[in-house]
């Protein structure tokens, strides 16, 4: 048996990771960054006293980014090779690009990245790549219980395997035309075949995983009455797709009485302290509801037999509606008695 440590930090600010998409997943695709920077810390953020610090704030993990991936392999700030997992295993991934056959991502694949460096350092290519990219991409299988060889998908151009790369997807018009990881295997000697063969002998021996969750550090601030901006209008929409209700002022970034009563007719849904104010447990549900789905893990997972059985969504609009009309009955009065003085 092989072992793997993989550590969990979810791209909770990126756009990817909000929209959510699960999917059934069937195979892996493995890319490679195509920039000279092996260092995690460029892609992958916050630091969690690993990684280091990105000063350039141009991580995946970020509301306005267009890639993101399940998972990336590369440097720690110390020069060790690591493995983070980033989206759940079976939320869509932004990788492949469309090809005139289809798209991977949406084909369900698990996608990683293999941070690159100048492709000539062989230790850090057998390390990064042929350890820690194989045992990954083997553990995956053995999770979808397929094989490297596993046709995911006929095309008009060939099999789509259950374990490609980015040119290899290509090739079959299921990925824009990206030459990863295969130009950098060829660097040595060696081509995607010679990757797969590592895959399928780590499944020969098996891989045993340790998870090494992210905790954070720089905890969310709170959101309550008088906050404004995009994360409430972020918090608004979530709200939204919740299926709570804001008839009055919708995602308008602002927070009042309306945006309260909906927050804490979600937290009394879940079974979550009815505050009313948007805290990190509040913010995480939200994130794993998205509409009425029972949605991904997510860092935090909510039990309801830790605080007693949620309510219906009906109940919990119709309080919703209740608390919003008091908030307005008292809004008005509080005018009233204003202008009276």
């Amino acid at each position: 048996m092989r072992s793997l440590t993989i550590y969990r930090l979810f791209f909770t600010d990126s756009k990817c990771y909000h929209q959510g998409t699960i999917q059934a997943q069937h195979g892996v695709q493995v890319h490679s960054t195509g920039a000279n920077n092996p260092y995690l810390k460029r892609y992958v953020q916050p630091d969690d006293g690993r990684l280091g610090k990105n000063i350039y704030n141009n991580s995946h993990n970020n509301p306005k980014g267009t890639v993101c991936a399940n998972a990336y392999v590369g440097k720690l700030q110390d020069g060790t090779v690591a493995v983070y997992q980033t989206l759940p295993w079976d939320m869509r991934c932004w990788l492949s690009g469309q090809g005139r056959n289809g798209n991977g991502n949406r084909m369900g694949y698990i996608g990683f990245e293999i941070c690159e460096d100048n492709c000539e350092n062989r230790a850090y290519f057998q390390e990064a790549v042929m350890d820690k990219a194989v045992l990954l991409t083997a553990y995956l299988c053995q999770m979808l219980n397929v094989e490297p060889w596993t046709v995911v998908q006929e095309t008009p151009d060939g099999p789509a395997y259950a374990v490609m790369d980015h040119i290899s997807l290509h090739n079959v018009g299921c990925a824009s035309n990206h030459g990863d990881i295969g130009l950098w295997m060829r660097k040595f000697g060696m081509n995607f075949e010679d990757f797969r063969r590592a895959v399928d002998d780590a499944l020969d021996e098996g891989v045993d995983v340790t998870y090494i969750d992210f905790e954070r550090k720089d905890a969310m601030v709170p959101l309550k009455k008088g906050a404004s901006g995009d994360r409430v209008r972020q918090l608004q929409e979530m709200l939204l797709q919740a299926g709570m209700r804001l008839p009055r002022c919708g995602a308008d970034g602002q927070f009042g009485h309306e945006t309260a009563a909906a927050v804490l007719a979600f937290q009394t849904s879940c079974g979550l302290p009815e505050t009313g104010v948007c805290d990190e447990s509040t913010w995480q549900a939200l994130t794993a509801a998205r509409g009425n789905d029972t949605g991904p893990s997510s860092p935090a997972v909510i039990h309801s037999s830790d605080a007693g059985a949620p309510r219906s969504a009906a109940v919990a609009g119709a309080l919703q509606a209740m608390r919003t009309a008091l908030e307005t009955l008292e809004d008005a009065w509080k005018e009233a008695q204003h202008a009276a003085e």
